[in-house]
């Protein structure tokens, strides 16, 4: 067990012990600069964090459309969580702090009865995003 898998399963430790989450999924690439995913399955959601080259991200998914990823602060902002961070690289403590604090909203969100006003509302953070990119890096509309 890498050293990323070992402060995952730590800093989500309280939603595994409760049984809302278990890790499915735990990688370690030795021979590329360490890079790590570790992935989480609950009821409708799917948490994958990413260590690439040190740095560390995390991505949510539902369960029902589990190739969906999208990067987690998009996916609480697209639930109805406040006071969500700007998009970006997340400690892995961070991370389990917006799962377990917005976990009700993230699970309903993902869940079937709403998975299709989330993907609608992800659809549209989406463009957002994609346009502060382009002013950001001076780039033209599409």
């Amino acid at each position: 067990m890498s050293a990323f898998s070992r402060s995952v399963k730590k800093a989500f430790d309280g939603l595994i012990r409760r049984n809302v989450l278990s890790v499915v999924d735990d990688r370690y690439y030795s021979s590329e600069f360490g890079n790590a995913v570790v992935v989480l399955v609950g009821r409708n959601i799917r948490l994958r964090l990413i260590r690439d080259r040190g740095d560390i991200s995390a991505d949510a998914a539902s369960a029902h459309t589990p190739d969906d990823w999208a990067p987690l602060e998009r996916v609480l902002k697209a639930a109805g969580g406040m006071g969500i961070p700007d998009e970006g690289l997340l400690p892995v403590t961070e991370a389990a702090r917006l799962v377990e604090q917005h976990f009700a909203v993230l699970d309903e969100a993902l869940g079937h009865s709403r998975i299709e006003e989330t993907k609608k509302r992800l659809a549209e953070l989406t463009l957002v995003q994609e346009a502060e990119t382009r002013r950001r890096f001076g780039l033209p509309d599409p």
